[in-house]
């Protein structure tokens, strides 16, 4: 039987902005761009007990908190302490398989010796706070599924076993909300029929619930008694898409403010796409109205978007389209179909030039 292990940064954005300012661990604080209308990226832990969590409108938490500090994001410097956590953890094992900028799978069966599991994933837990100054929590299983409800099951700095012998007793009175794979409406949806535990979800006869799930409920019936994956994957992690978003201060229809957030954002992406040393393809601009509506326009373009100027012209041409006429709240893009300039290289090496 594997030995399959999860690792979560707990709070990452802001337990990287703690680490540059530790005054940040004593205060409610969130990462977000300083705009009542912006929405909440991370929140620490002090903050997530007034309430507060990622995805809130930000002037929203601000009214729950009147003592709330906000600090900017800086996705650059997120990226290079996710490197150095993943450059860690292939110290230990090659199966290592990044999921996220802030989690991993390991497959640990020829590092984790038998009856010590839990001493031995405590010390990893402790070193990797040595080694790369952040705290993390730690779920172990045998299936990849299971291993993830471990790592969810207790936060901060949390370290929880699902084995065969305990998966009952700690899986099946978990809340739905806590199933990987069920959404909130789904899970607002099987509340209204009674549905609120995993016990409840696996043993229901109803056949609301089922039929409304499809065949996705003999997947969660298989997944919630440890019958899924346990194959880790050492591929490369690549992000399949990376995007920004910026909320205005107020509703605007002024063209010439609103290419200049276009144009703010398209900076903010080539940096990112620098960084990870890739290209993209794909582009889609987010538009949302006073009325909170939203509106996207996607475009796949014959030539890699390699500038800001360029994802600017193109996002502005998808504006255009769209053909709003309210006041806007909100612009995003997205750019997706990445690939990596290291692959380009690669390819280009096996490519013969006849001249």
């Amino acid at each position: 039987m594997k030995k399959i292990v999860h690792i979560d940064l707990n709070a990452f954005f802001i337990q990287v902005e703690s680490i540059l300012d530790p005054k940040l661990n004593e205060v409610p604080a969130v990462v977000a761009y300083n705009s009542n209308r912006s929405v909440i990226s991370t929140s620490n832990y002090l903050a997530r007990s007034f309430g507060i969590n990622s995805g809130m409108p930000l002037g929203l938490a601000k009214g729950m908190c009147s003592s709330l500090v906000v600090v900017n994001p800086k996705y650059h410097l997120y990226s290079e302490y996710s490197h150095r956590f993943i450059e860690f953890l292939k110290t230990k094992t090659k199966l290592v398989e990044q999921v996220s900028i802030d989690e991993a799978f390991l497959d640990l069966s020829e590092y984790l010796l038998d009856g010590k599991e839990n001493e031995m994933l405590f010390d990893l837990q402790m070193e990797i706070y040595k080694k790369t100054n952040l705290k993390c929590s730690i779920g172990y299983s045998y299936t990849k599924y299971f291993a993830k409800l471990a790592s969810d099951y207790k936060k901060p700095l949390g370290l929880t076993l699902i084995t065969k012998d305990n998966y009952k007793d700690i899986v099946y009175p978990l809340s739905i909300n806590k199933v990987n794979g069920l959404g909130k409406k789904t899970c607002e949806y099987l509340s209204s029929f009674g549905i609120n535990t995993v016990s409840d979800l696996l043993t229901t006869k109803d056949e609301n619930i089922i039929n409304y799930l499809g065949s996705r409920y003999n997947e969660f019936v298989d997944y919630l008694n440890g019958r899924s994956s346990d194959i880790v994957s050492s591929e490369k992690y690549v992000a399949k898409s990376i995007s920004t978003e910026r909320t205005l201060s107020i509703d605007e229809e002024d063209i010439n403010l609103i290419t200049e957030l276009v144009e703010k954002c398209s900076l903010e992406l080539i940096k990112q796409l620098k960084k990870n040393n890739e290209i993209a393809y794909g582009l889609t601009i987010k538009i949302r109205t006073n009325d909170f509506k939203t509106f996207t326009k996607k475009r796949l373009c014959n030539k890699p978007l390699t500038t800001s100027e360029i994802i600017t012209i193109n996002a502005m041409n998808l504006f255009e389209e769209l053909n709003i006429n309210k006041p806007i709240r909100l612009v995003g893009l997205k750019l997706d179909k990445l690939i990596s300039n290291d692959d380009i290289l690669e390819n280009n090496k096996d490519t013969e030039t006849i001249f």
